[in-house]
């Protein structure tokens, strides 16, 4: 069984895939993951009747996105790895944004008019200036939360999906070297 997290963004979202069925749990409550994650996760468990030791295999987001969103999923992953002996995998926090979505590029709000983006096949995750992007991509469309500030008309408005997360496994787009994908350093590092 695989359960997986994302808490890169505003949202939180938890799935678990059983081998036949997917289901997802979120908390909308933004900007709270160490505080929702874990209960989400115990909430999935028992509502479709299992444990933490059912589960084989944890998916994570990686980011890039939220620095504490990513730490929190990221501590949350290994603490449940060594608990309970589950192997850990990570996904692209982008890759999971634009997961079967045809011609687009999956964005996330880095503030101050940049974000940070791929276009698969063209452009890897990367830190780049919206008006860039939108110039360099003219024909693609854009996914991701809350970008009507930076995409006017060209955009599709999603949340998190850690579905997404379990079918990007499945498809190999996983890695088992888990480790932070930051793309820039935190403001405070910065400093």
């Amino acid at each position: 069984m695989i359960l997986a997290f994302d808490t890169s963004t505003k949202i939180c979202s938890v799935a678990l895939y059983d081998g036949t069925h997917y289901y997802e749990m979120h908390d909308k409550t933004p900007m709270k993951h160490s505080v929702s994650l874990m209960p989400l996760i115990d909430k999935i468990l028992k509502t479709n009747n299992y444990t933490i030791h059912d589960v084989d295999t944890i998916v994570v987001s990686v980011g890039p996105g939220s620095y504490t969103g990513i730490r929190v999923a990221l501590a949350c992953a290994f603490g449940l790895s060594d608990g309970a002996d589950i192997k850990v995998y990570g996904v692209s926090s982008l890759r999971a944004f634009s997961y079967e979505q045809e011609n687009s590029c999956a964005v996330i709000d880095a503030r101050r008019g940049f974000v940070y983006a791929a276009c698969y096949d063209e452009l890897e995750d990367t830190y780049i200036s919206s008006d860039e992007l939108k110039e360099k991509f003219k024909d693609k469309v854009f996914v991701g939360e809350d970008l009507e500030h930076l995409f006017e008309e060209r955009y599709i408005n999603a949340h998190a999906n850690a579905i997404h997360l379990i079918k990007a496994y499945h498809d190999n787009y996983a890695s088992e070297d888990v480790e932070a994908n930051y793309l820039r350093l935190h403001e405070a590092e910065r400093k």
